[in-house]
């Protein structure tokens, strides 16, 4: 049976990671990524818990095994090759009714065939789980669905299903499933009512960034068959993140939360030019170094590999 909620802490040790999303974004989360699965490899949490777009760059961090691993490599090769111009997103299909983002070329195109990951290490006992966050549409809840090599490109398609730049509806397992930071922006709320203290979160946003509620016609525009969920999405969605920023700055007591998070605004949420992936990407790696200790000379031997 898929786990839909998230695992229980196993003791107050316990360390869980999250990667938040954010459409072009997630770019600065994959940079970070890519450091860290060199020098804090999965292995070192109990539990990796994605957001939207965050939820792609995080599937190969969740599947390495060894810092090696020559798949790891494809979380920088897809943001930097792959996603610009109008690869990937498209505007003006948006005036002629059809989806601006190409979900097929994303999941079932780059990351299914060209730059493929070991979907078995999904199911390693060595390995913690890997849960994405999805918004039921119908239930008007967050879900925390764990990853399997069954469901993980289904998943991937909910998880992706951002309101407007695409149909903002996935159906998977019977259910109806749209992003899940319409619901569940940052769920640090959800892992600590799970039993973890040591939070590890990697966002997408300058920590002090104001946040903006969605304007009632722009969330009626993302969901308008969907009345409730608009009104949700009015209402709920910027008080969630807030608090959940919040909790970032003022964890509960006894509770650890590290942050890592780009300085400024790297990149818009649809933004597509090349320069701008490989300045987000650039300081995902430089903020991912700076997190982890390491020295300015495998800093520069990192970046002469990627400019290769």
């Amino acid at each position: 049976m898929i786990e839909h909620t998230l695992p229980r802490a196993k003791s107050p040790l316990s360390k869980v990671l999250i990667v938040e999303g954010g459409g072009m974004k997630g770019s600065f989360s994959g940079g970070v990524l890519s450091v860290m699965a060199k020098h804090f490899p999965v292995w070192n949490y109990e539990l990796v818990v994605a957001v939207s777009s965050g939820s792609c760059s995080a599937t190969y961090y969740a599947t390495a095994l060894r810092e090696t691993d020559e798949h790891i490599k494809n979380i920088l090769e897809i943001w930097r090759n792959e996603l610009d111009g109008r690869k990937l997103i498209n505007r003006l299909k948006f005036f002629l009714g059809k989806p601006m983002l190409d979900q097929n070329y994303l999941i079932d195109y780059l990351m299914k065939e060209k730059y493929p990951f070991p979907l078995k290490n999904l199911s390693l006992p060595k390995l913690p789980p890997f849960h994405v966050v999805v918004s039921n549409i119908k239930k008007l809840k967050p879900e925390y669905i764990r990853a399997t090599e069954n469901n993980i490109f289904s998943l991937l398609r909910a998880a992706t299903s951002l309101p407007i730049a695409t149909r903002g509806r996935h159906n998977m397992d019977d259910g109806l499933y749209t992003d899940g930071a319409v619901l569940d922006p940052l769920p640090i709320r959800a892992t600590l009512e799970a039993g973890y203290k040591d939070i590890t979160v990697i966002l997408n946003n300058p920590l002090p960034q104001e946040t903006k509620t969605y304007h009632p016609i722009l969330s009626r525009i993302s969901f308008p068959f969907y009345g409730k969920l608009a009104n949700i999405l009015t209402r709920e969605n910027y008080y969630k993140y807030t608090q959940a920023k919040e909790l970032i700055v003022h964890p509960p007591s006894g509770v650890k939360i590290q942050s890592i998070s780009p300085s400024f605004p790297v990149i818009g949420l649809v933004n597509t030019k090349k320069g701008n992936l490989y300045r987000a990407i650039n300081h995902g790696i430089e903020k991912g170094m700076h997190a982890f200790h390491k020295t300015k000379r495998e800093m520069k031997d990192i970046f002469s590999v990627l400019s290769l």
